[in-house]
């Protein structure tokens, strides 16, 4: 298949896309590049460092003039080279995604460029993600080749039940920890052991958190930990983002943002002068209303809490939890809700 997508596109910008640890996979497409003429450029990190190692334990043997570094592919003909791409299951931050929204440093669309996705079918969601980079390459006016209308673009590098039964029945492990996938598929597996006569004690079904203590020969699920996403800030520094973060990103994204300023003088904060401003939550020119209805709720609200002996950051977050009530019962919405004293 990928002779054929080269023979019947001479003189096209060729973007392939697919499973960096597929190594079979762009090794076929190396093997094209080399018989017709064009140079490979590897474009995304999954691709980069999964080529370097194959190449260093010589299951990849082209040689190195067939390479094209990342940063020179644009000083070559684009119908001289061709790019392996990482992206093919659509991240917004991968090589092929950031090309996708012509915001990638490196690689500039040309004219009528062919996209191939050779990676599918994809796993369960990541549908919408690839779709929508699809449709940005279609309506920039790329050519979008995928299994459903290309014959032979894609076979499944997973085991089939057949394959797994062997494995089982060749290795004879005493435990079994099947990982990957939906309980479901977890319990298909334990199934099929059970077809090869292994009884359900020697298999341990683990959900997140789980842990199994192995002792003396023997096995058992003892207790679970806690856990917690740890999210990474791929646009910046690269450091760890606290849940809190992509709560309230959520929560913006969601309903917007409500924003009271109190003036502040002297210590004292100043309830009759209260402002209010928003963003994504009401459209404030048709809302007067219920932006009317907001202050006075706050002053209402300051002048109770002025009656109780609290520090300013305790009154602050009862004051916010306040008005996040006061906003859900008028809107039935929740946006994010933040109280700010100015010192004038």
């Amino acid at each position: 298949t990928f002779t054929d997508l080269f023979e019947s596109n001479p003189g096209r910008q060729m973007f392939i896309t697919t499973i960096s640890s597929n190594i079979s996979r762009m090794s076929q497409i190396m093997t094209s590049a080399l018989k017709h003429g064009r140079k490979v450029v590897l474009s995304g990190r999954s691709i980069e460092q999964s080529v370097k190692v194959a190449r260093g334990l010589g299951v990849i043997k082209f040689h190195d003039d067939l390479f094209v570094d990342e940063r020179e592919a644009g000083r070559f003909p684009q119908g001289d080279v061709v790019y392996i791409i990482a992206g093919c299951y659509g991240q917004p931050g991968s090589s092929l995604g950031r090309l996708s929204r012509g915001e990638h440093k490196e690689i500039v669309l040309e004219k009528d460029p062919i996209v191939i996705f050779s990676a599918d079918p994809n796993p369960p969601g990541v549908d919408v993600a690839v779709e929508r980079v699809m449709s940005a390459f279609t309506l920039f006016g790329a050519e979008v080749v995928y299994s459903r209308i290309q014959d032979n673009l894609h076979v499944s590098g997973h085991g089939t039940k057949g394959d797994l039964m062997t494995i089982a029945s060749v290795v004879k492990p005493k435990f079994f920890i099947p990982i990957g996938g939906t309980i479901t598929r977890m319990r298909a597996y334990t199934n099929m052991l059970g077809e090869l006569g292994v009884s359900r004690d020697r298999v341990f079904e683990c959900l997140e958190g789980d842990t199994v203590e192995f002792s003396s020969g023997r096995a058992r699920k003892s207790g679970r930990l806690q856990t917690i996403p740890v999210y990474i800030d791929t646009a910046g520094s690269g450091s760890t983002i606290n849940p809190v973060v992509i709560k309230d990103r959520d929560q913006l994204s969601s309903d917007g943002v409500f924003v009271v300023v109190i003036p502040s003088k002297d210590g004292k904060l100043l309830k009759d002068n209260v402002e209010v401003v928003t963003r994504g939550f009401i459209y404030v020119k048709a809302s007067q209303e219920l932006m009317d209805k907001s202050r006075k709720f706050v002053t209402k609200t300051l002048e109770k809490l002025s009656e109780k002996p609290l520090e300013w950051p305790a009154k602050k977050k009862r004051l916010e939890s306040e008005i996040q009530d006061f906003l859900f019962k008028e809107t039935r919405s929740s946006p994010l809700v933040i109280v700010h004293a100015l010192n004038v």
